[in-house]
C-alpha cells in the first residue's frame, strides 16, 4: 500500500509532488519473478473477485493475494495496491478482515491445504500453502473421461473439510468451479479463490462456461448459505460423473418458471452402471433448485455420501471453530507471557482488564453513534485531474454492477428481504450499539470473562450462532420484563445509550489533555482521483486500541484509556481547525484557476493560495493537486505559444514560472521542448527556400523538355529515326529522358521507334528473309534492348537460322545414308537375305531408303526383284502340287508387293487347287463321322452294360455283374474297375485275386477322385469306400463320412446305406445315432437297395413301401 504523501516530522515541509500517471493502471496480477513476502511468483493460476492465486517458489507453494478486483488496481510499481475511490475504504477493510480471518482458520486446519503462513502489511495481505500443485480439477475434466469414484470421493471429502472450516467463520466461497480446486500428488487438493465480500454478489464471469453457480446466486433471488457452495460442488461432481457439465441454473429456473420439466438429466440415470447409487443420489440432491432440499451442513453431506460412517444422533453439531480461533489468536499474540493470562491470578489486575475491555467496547459503541448521527453523505470526488483511462477503472460501472446478497445469519435475513442497504444499516445500528453495551455489561459483571479483543465486524454464520457469556444474558433479562416493558426495549436501550454518551462527553471535558502516541493505527489506503472529505467525516482518524505490554501500563490502565480518548478528540479538533482555515484559500485558488490567474498578479493567483494552504496543512491533498494543476496550466499556455511559433514569449512565460514556483523537472522538459520545436521550425523555413529554388529550376527544365519533344516528333515524322547523329528522333528522346527519366512522351516515342524496326523484322521473318530480319532486330535492340518483343523476335530468328542450317546438314547426311542403305540392300539380296533377319534384309533396307527418298528408283527396282523371287518359288510349288509351299511363296510375294499382278494370278490358281483338296478332306470327314457314330453306339452299349453291371452288383447278383463289368474294367472304366476289384477282393461272383484287385483299385483312384471333386455321386461314394478300406490310400473314416454324406445328399442309395452303417456303428466322423442311421437306411430302401432293406429288417424297423418288417 502507498499513501498520497509521506509522514512528516514536526516542522518539516512537504516538497511539491507530481501527479502519477495513471493511464495504464488496471487490475493486474503480479508478474512472474515478483516477490510477495518470502515467495517468488512463478506463474498465475487463476483470479477471483477477491484476488489472485499464484504458483510460487518453482511450483512448491500456492499463494493467495487479497486483491478486490472490483475497486482496486495495481500501482505503477507493479506491486502496490490502489483503490478507485474513497467510498470503497470500508469495503476494503471489511474484505481484508474476512480474508485474514479465513487465513487464520485455515492455518489451524488438519488438511494438506493448511495455510502455512499469512501476513498483512500496509494493506497488502496474502497467505501461502506449502503444496506443490500439479494441475487443477478442470484439467482432469477437460479430458472428457469419467473420473473414478474413489477419486471423486477423495476430492469431495477434501473439499467438504476445507469448505466447512470456511463456513464456520461465516464466510462463503460463492465462486467455486473446477479451476479453483488445485490438485497435487497423492490425491491431495486445496481450494482457492474464496469470496471475502459479504456485502455484494460476485460479478458474473462471461468467460466462465459452463456456469457452476447455484440458482439463488445466479438469479439474485433467495438466501445464500453453505448450500450455495454445495450446489457448485455438486455441479463439479456431475461433470466428473457424466462427462458433461450440468445445465446452467438460470436455464433450469426459466424452464420451471414456464411450467416445463427440469432440463437437467438425473445423475442416477446418466451414471448408472459406472458409480454407486449413494454418490449419484447425493449429486442429484446437491443440484436441487430448492436450497432447503440440499444438505445443510457438512455432517449431513458426509452422511449422505457414506451412510455407514454417519453419526448415530441427528443432534451432532460441527465443532465450534470460532472458540479455537480466538484461543489460537491469544496464544499467537501473547503466549504464556500474555498479560491477560498473568493477571488472572490477581483480582485487581483482572478488574483493571475488565474495565479496560468495557471502555474499549463503549468507545466502539460511541464510534457507531457518531457514524449514525453525524456521518455526512459522501462527497463526490473531484475527477478533474484524474488520468485513469476508460479501459482502466470505471467507478460508476463498478458501483452499479455490485449487488447486495442475502446471506443467511447476516444482516440480510429473510425477514429483511427487499430493504435497501442504507435503510437497513440505519435501522440496525442502534441494535448493534445495544449489543455492544450488553457485551460491556458482560465484561463488568462476569469475573471469568477474559477476551477483550474487538473482533472484526462481520456477519454471523447461521451454523454458528453467537454465544452470550455466562453471568449476564440480556435476552433472558428482556424476557423476564413485563410485556409492556418488553415492547419498548429498543427505546429503552436507545435512552440508555444517550445517557452513556452524555456521561462520556462530560468525562472528555473534565479530563486533562494528553494522548497516547505509540498506539497502532489502521491501514491508510491511497485513493486515486478522490478529493479530501470534509473534516466532519474524519475517515482517516482511527480510535487507538489499548495495548498492554508492560507492568507500568497495567497499573495505570484507567489513565491510559483516558489519554487515548483525549488524543482522538484533540486530533478531531485539529482537523476541524485546519479545515476552517484552509477553505477560504482553497476557494480563492479554484476561482483563480478558473479565471486563468495561475502565477500572476502577485499575491492574487492560484499558486500563492495553494502554497498558503500547504503552509498551514502540508498534508492537504487538495493543495498538492492544485499545485499540479497550476503547473499543468502554465505548461499548456507555453505549449500554445510554442505552437504559434512565439518562442520568445514562451521562454519569457517559462522564466516567470521558474521564478515563481521553482525549476521543476516538468518545466525543464518544457524548456527542452521549446528548443526542439524552434529548431524544427527553422529547419522548415530553410527547407521552404530550397523548395522554391528547386521549383524554378523545374519550370525551366520543363520548357526545355517541351522543345526537345517537339523536335523529336518532327524528326520521327521525317523518318530520321537514328540518323543524322545529332538531329534524329532517338537521340532527342534520349536527351529528354536524361532531364526527366519518367517522361511518358519520350518513353512512348522510343517505343514507337522500336516498333518500326520490330515491324520490319516481322515482315522479313514472314517472308523467310532471315538477313533482313536480322538487320531489323539489330536496329530495334539498339533503340530499346529491354523491349520484350526484341528478345522474342530474336529467339524466333535464331530458331529459323538454326533450323535452316540443320535442314541443310540433314539433307547431306540423308543422301549419304541412302547410298549406304542401297549398297547394303544389294549385298543382302545377293546373299539371299530377302526378308530375314529382321533388321538386315534386302526388303527392309529398300523400304528404309523409300522412307528417306520415296522416289528412289534403285530401291523400287530392288523390291520388284525380291517379289519375282517369291513368285518363282510359288510357280515351282504349284507345278509340284505343293500347295502349302505355294501358298507361303505367294504370301511372301504379297507381303513384298501386294500390287504386283502376278500375285493375283497365282493366287487364283492356288485357290482352285486348295478347293479340290478341301473337297477331298470333306469326303474323308464324312467317313470319319460314320466311324465315330459307330463308336458312339458301342459306347452306349458299354454304358448300358455298366448300368446293368452296377445294378446287378448292388442287387447281389455278382456273377452277372462280373460278366458285364469285366470288359469295361479292362477298357479303363473307373466305375467298373472299382466294382470288379471289390468282387475280386471279396471273391464275389469270381475267384479271389487280391493283387489284381489292388491293381484295379490303384488304376481307378485318380479318375474317381476327379469325378468326386466334379460332384459325381457314384465317385463320391466310391472315394468314401477307398477311405473305409484303406488299401490304396490311408484309412480315414471322417473323410469317408464326408464323401458318403455328399453322395447321400444327392440321393445315391449305396452311399445312403453306407452312411447309415457309419452312424449305427458310431465311427469317427459320424457319432453313433440310431435314428440318423435308420433315416438313411429308409432313404436307400425306398430306392430298392437290398442292403438297406436287410439292415432295416435286422433292426426291426418298418420297410418303406412294405408296411411291416
Amino acid at each position: 500500500m502507498t499513501t498520497d504523501t509521506p509522514n512528516l516530522q514536526p516542522g518539516e515541509k512537504a516538497a511539491p509532488t507530481e501527479t502519477p500517471e495513471h493511464d495504464t493502471l488496471q487490475a493486474a496480477p503480479l508478474a512472474p519473478g515478483a516477490t510477495l513476502g518470502p515467495n517468488i511468483i512463478s506463474k498465475l493460476l487463476g483470479a477471483s473477485d477477491s484476488g489472485y492465486t499464484y504458483l510460487a517458489n518453482d511450483g512448491a507453494t500456492v499463494v493467495q493475494e487479497y486483491f478486490p478486483l472490483q475497486f482496486a488496481v495495481r500501482d505503477t510499481d507493479g506491486v502496490s495496491l490502489l483503490l478507485c475511490d474513497a467510498q470503497f475504504n470500508s469495503d476494503f477493510e471489511q474484505g481484508l478482515t474476512e480474508f485474514l480471518l479465513l487465513a487464520r482458520v485455515l492455518s489451524q486446519l488438519d488438511h494438506p491445504g493448511r495455510i502455512a503462513h499469512y501476513e498483512e502489511n500496509d494493506g497488502a495481505a496474502w497467505y501461502s500453502i506449502d503444496l506443490p500443485v500439479r494441475a487443477s480439477l478442470a484439467d482432469l475434466l477437460h479430458t472428457g473421461q469419467r473420473l473414478p469414484e474413489e477419486t471423486l470421493k477423495t476430492i469431495l471429502y477434501s473439499a467438504i473439510t476445507y469448505l466447512d472450516a470456511a463456513h464456520d467463520t461465516g464466510g462463503l466461497h460463492l465462486e467455486l468451479k473446477p479451476a479453483r480446486i488445485l490438485l497435487a500428488d497423492e490425491d491431495q487438493s486445496v481450494i482457492c479463490g474464496f469470496s471475502t465480500d459479504k456485502s455484494h454478489y460476485p460479478p458474473s464471469d462471461a468467460e466462465s462456461v459452463p456456469d457452476f453457480r447455484a440458482p439463488e446466486l445466479a438469479s439474485f433471488r433467495g438466501q445464500l448459505g453453505r448450500w450455495t457452495d454445495y450446489y457448485a460442488l455438486g455441479a463439479i461432481l456431475y461433470q466428473g460423473v457424466c462427462r458433461v457439465a450440468p445445465v446452467d441454473a438460470l436455464v433450469r429456473l426459466e424452464a420451471t418458471d414456464k411450467g416445463l420439466s427440469d432440463p437437467l438429466p438425473m445423475a442416477v440415470d446418466a451414471g448408472q452402471g459406472f458409480f454407486s447409487h449413494s454418490i449419484l443420489s447425493l449429486i442429484d440432491r446437491l443440484l436441487r433448485l430448492d436450497p432447503t432440499l440440499r444438505p445443510q451442513n457438512a455432517a449431513e453431506l458426509i452422511a449422505a455420501l457414506d451412510p455407514e460412517t454417519a453419526p448415530d444422533s441427528d443432534d451432532t453439531e460441527p465443532p465450534d471453530l470460532s472458540i479455537e480461533i480466538e484461543q489460537a489468536g491469544r496464544q499467537a499474540s501473547g503466549g504464556a507471557n500474555d498479560p491477560r493470562d498473568a493477571s488472572s491470578d490477581r483480582p485487581l489486575d483482572a478488574m483493571v482488564n475488565r474495565v479496560r475491555g468495557a471502555s474499549t467496547i463503549v468507545l466502539s459503541a460511541l464510534d457507531k453513534t457518531q457514524n449514525l448521527v453525524k456521518t455526512p453523505k459522501p462527497v463526490a470526488p473531484n475527477l478533474e485531474n484524474t488520468r485513469l483511462s476508460r479501459q482502466g477503472i470505471n467507478k460508476a460501472s463498478t458501483q452499479n454492477s455490485r449487488r447486495e446478497p442475502l446471506i443467511a445469519g447476516g444482516l440480510h435475513d429473510p425477514e429483511n428481504h427487499g430493504v435497501s442497504r442504507d435503510q437497513f444499516s440505519d435501522d440496525q445500528t442502534p441494535l448493534q450499539i445495544a449489543d455492544d453495551l450488553e457485551t460491556a455489561g458482560h465484561v463488568l459483571t462476569n469475573p471469568e470473562f477474559d477476551d477483550f479483543s474487538l473482533p472484526p465486524q462481520r456477519r454471523r454464520s447461521a451454523a454458528a450462532p453467537a454465544k452470550t457469556p455466562a453471568g449476564f444474558d440480556g435476552k433472558k433479562l428482556l424476557q423476564k420484563l413485563p410485556a409492556p416493558l418488553r415492547a419498548y426495549s429498543v427505546r429503552f436501550t436507545l435512552g440508555v445509550l444517550l445517557i452513556l454518551i452524555g456521561v462520556y462527553l462530560l468525562y472528555l471535558l473534565v479530563t486533562p489533555p494528553g494522548a497516547h502516541e505509540n498506539g497502532p493505527s489502521n491501514t491508510t489506503i491511497e485513493i486515486i482521483g478522490a478529493t479530501d472529505l470534509t473534516p466532519s467525516n474524519i475517515s482517516d482518524i482511527e480510535i487507538a486500541q489499548a495495548q498492554f505490554t508492560d507492568v507500568a501500563e497495567k497499573s495505570n490502565a484507567a489513565e491510559f484509556a483516558r489519554e487515548d480518548d483525549l488524543a482522538r478528540a484533540n486530533a478531531y479538533r485539529d482537523a476541524e481547525k485546519l479545515s476552517r482555515l484552509s477553505k477560504p484559500h482553497l476557494a480563492r485558488a479554484r476561482t483563480y484557476l478558473d479565471e486563468g490567474y495561475l502565477i500572476s498578479p502577485p499575491d492574487a493567483n492560484a499558486y500563492s493560495e495553494f502554497r498558503t494552504v500547504l503552509k498551514m496543512n502540508p498534508d492537504s491533498t487538495h493543495a498538492q493537486k492544485g499545485l499540479v494543476r497550476v503547473t499543468d496550466g502554465i505548461i499548456a499556455e507555453i505549449d500554445q505559444l510554442t505552437q504559434r511559433n512565439d518562442f520568445s514569449g514562451a521562454r519569457g512565460l517559462l522564466d516567470d514560472a521558474v521564478k515563481a514556483i521553482g525549476d521543476q523537472t516538468r518545466l525543464a522538459a518544457t524548456r527542452s521542448n521549446i528548443g526542439k520545436v524552434e529548431k524544427s521550425w527553422k529547419q522548415e523555413q530553410a527547407l521552404a527556400k530550397l523548395e522554391a529554388k528547386e521549383a524554378q529550376r523545374a519550370r525551366e527544365e520543363k520548357q526545355r523538355v517541351e522543345n526537345l519533344l517537339a523536335k523529336a516528333s518532327a524528326a520521327f515524322d521525317a523518318d530520321r529515326l537514328r540518323a543524322p547523329s545529332e538531329d534524329n528522333a532517338l537521340a532527342l528522346y534520349r536527351t529528354v529522358l536524361t532531364l526527366d527519366p519518367a517522361n511518358a512522351r519520350a518513353r512512348n516515342g522510343i517505343e514507337r521507334i522500336t516498333q518500326v524496326y520490330l515491324g520490319e523484322a516481322r515482315d522479313a521473318l514472314a517472308q523467310n528473309q532471315l538477313g533482313r530480319a536480322a538487320r531489323g532486330l539489330e536496329a530495334a535492340a539498339t533503340v530499346d534492348p529491354t523491349n520484350p518483343n526484341v528478345a522474342i523476335l530474336s529467339t524466333q530468328l535464331q530458331q529459323r537460322q538454326y533450323l535452316e542450317a540443320k535442314e541443310a546438314q540433314r539433307a547431306r547426311e540423308e543422301k549419304q545414308r541412302v547410298e549406304n542403305l542401297l549398297a547394303k540392300a544389294s549385298a543382302a539380296f545377293d546373299a539371299d537375305r530377302l526378308r530375314a533377319p529382321s533388321e538386315d534384309n534386302a526388303l527392309a533396307l529398300y523400304r528404309t531408303v523409300l522412307t528417306l527418298d520415296p522416289a528412289n528408283a534403285r530401291a523400287r527396282n530392288g523390291i520388284e526383284r525380291i517379289t519375282q523371287v517369291y513368285l518363282g518359288e510359288a510357280r515351282d510349288a504349284l507345278a509340284q502340287n505343293q500347295l502349302g509351299r505355294a501358298a507361303r511363296g505367294l504370301e511372301a510375294a504379297a507381303a513384298v508387293d501386294p500390287t504386283n499382278p502376278n500375285v493375283a494370278i497365282l493366287s487364283t490358281q492356288l485357290q482352285q487347287r486348295q478347293y479340290l483338296e478341301a473337297e477331298q478332306k470333306r469326303l474323308q470327314a464324312e467317313a470319319d463321322e460314320r466311324i465315330a457314330r459307330a463308336q458312339a453306339i458301342a459306347e452306349e452299349q458299354a454304358s448300358l452294360n455298366l448300368s446293368s453291371g452296377v445294378k446287378a452288383y448292388y442287387n447281389g447278383d455278382y456273377k452277372r455283374a462280373f460278366q458285364f463289368l469285366t470288359p469295361l474294367a479292362k477298357g479303363g472304366e473307373p466305375q467298373a474297375q472299382v466294382r470288379v476289384a471289390r468282387m475280386l477282393l471279396e471273391a464275389r461272383g469270381t475267384n479271389r485275386d487280391k493283387p489284381r484287385a489292388i491293381g484295379m483299385f490303384s488304376a481307378a483312384l485318380g479318375p474317381v477322385q476327379l469325378a468326386a471333386q466334379e460332384g459325381s455321386a457314384w465317385a463320391q461314394s466310391d472315394l468314401a469306400d477307398y477311405y473305409v478300406d484303406g488299401f490304396v490310400i490311408d484309412k480315414d473314416l471322417a473323410s469317408a463320412a464326408f464323401w458318403y454324406r455328399k453322395a447321400a445328399e444327392q440321393g445315391y442309395a449305396p452311399a445312403q446305406t453306407n452312411l447309415g452303417w457309419l452312424y449305427f456303428n458310431g465311427y469317427e466322423g459320424a457319432a453313433p445315432n440310431r435314428a440318423v442311421a435308420v433315416h438313411w437306411f429308409n432313404k436307400a430302401a425306398a430306392q430298392g437297395n437290398w442292403a438297406a432293406v436287410k439292415n432295416l429288417r435286422a433292426l426291426g424297423e418298418e420297410i418303406p413301401g412294405q408296411g411291416g418288417s
